[in-house]
């Protein structure tokens, strides 16, 4: 897939877009929350939101009013030109909370190079395949370590096995703008978010020759923390899959998209276990959660089950994640935190065995 290279006007026009559209979601669940508390609404207007999927906490409604398929390409020019026009592709929505920071969430959602967005998937599962940076627009810095935009791609191996592999159900793969960050809102109240959303550009290729089908996302998710303890989830999105799959279909898949945000908080706390064991102050005990690392030679995710005490995991667990981001960002090598081979995993183990309980140093 060859990398994309945008103008300074072109990156300025992206970033607008992706914050008008965060903005817009932003103001939708101000909205909700108003109109929770006034009219005594239990959750959603059951009128127009219809409940299709629960797991766990996290429930996704359908729109009832929604248009059933919005089947077009969304070219680069004519979305920054018309802006507006997709908001009707909002058409699913999803409610729900998890235990844990909302900063976690952000730290989770951001993957600003391919080997993270890899990690990002095997924590959260969300059915990515192969995915590349086109362009980076703006990347992490220390002053802003939680702050990501940029231009990628990627393939949902989603589709059943037994359908893709005969052809009468193909994976898709997408091309889109991601953003994610902390806003504050009028009120002075600090906002997470991550926005996916599908663009064309001219310079990538589509790759039906490979038996792909471009599709198109658009998937906002906001992270509020909650006075009483975890983090709030508010997404809308919307997922046209074109091709060999039906409305229904495509309303599940979007479902099976959203659902995936519930685990981006863990998949922030558990980059901070990787910056833990990193820094030596982790000691492997009893619990036994499964790391993702990148293999330093191939360059592929692995995971393995590493056995940590459980002062390790909560003092992790209760890390601040942005001082994690911007301390790996001072770093020679900010992937350190992530590469391993086999060889030093065993090594790791019998080290971090026989290691002071009292070593905490970095959580101390």
């Amino acid at each position: 897939m060859p990398r994309l290279q945008l103008s300074s006007h072109d990156q300025q026009c992206i970033e607008h877009l992706a914050t008008a559209f965060v903005n817009e979601t932003i103001d939708q669940y101000m909205e909700h929350l108003e109109a929770a508390r006034t009219q005594s609404q239990t959750r959603v207007c059951k009128k127009r939101w219809k409940e299709i999927k629960t797991r766990g906490n996290m429930t996704i409604y359908q729109d009832r009013h929604a248009e059933e398929s919005v089947r077009r390409k969304v070219s680069f020019r004519t979305l920054l030109e018309t802006p507006g026009a997709l908001t009707k592709m909002h058409v699913v929505m999803g409610l729900g909370h998890c235990e844990g920071l909302m900063e976690d969430a952000v730290y989770g959602s951001i993957a600003p190079t391919e080997e993270l967005m890899m990690i990002k998937t095997a924590y959260s599962s969300d059915g990515v395949v192969d995915c590349r940076i086109l362009s980076p627009i703006v990347t992490p810095t220390p002053i802003e370590p939680l702050r990501e935009l940029q231009i990628k791609w990627c393939v949902n191996g989603s589709a059943p096995k037994v359908l893709s592999s005969t052809g009468i159900v193909h994976n898709r793969d997408f091309v889109y703008v991601e953003s994610s960050g902390i806003v504050m809102t009028h009120s002075g109240e600090r906002i997470g978010f991550n926005f996916l959303h599908s663009l064309e550009f001219e310079g990538v290729p589509d790759l039906g020759r490979l038996g792909l089908v471009r599709a198109n996302l658009s998937i906002c998710s906001l992270f509020r923390q909650r006075d009483e303890g975890g983090v709030e989830l508010f997404l809308q999105g919307y997922c046209d899959p074109l091709g060999d799959m039906t409305a229904g279909v495509a309303i599940m898949t979007t479902a099976e998209a959203i659902l995936s945000y519930s685990k981006v908080i863990r998949c922030g706390q558990m980059k901070k276990l990787n910056w833990l064991l990193n820094k030596n102050s982790a000691i492997i005990y009893a619990r036994q959660p499964e790391l993702s690392f990148v293999d330093s030679r191939s360059r592929k995710v692995r995971q393995y089950k590493l056995s940590f005490c459980s002062g390790c995991v909560n003092a992790a667990f209760n890390a601040n994640a942005l001082e994690i981001a911007h301390d790996e960002l001072m770093e020679e090598n900010p992937m350190g935190a992530y590469e391993v081979d086999k060889e030093s995993i065993s090594s790791v183990s019998s080290f971090r065995s026989s290691s002071d309980p009292s070593d905490m140093r970095f959580f101390a």
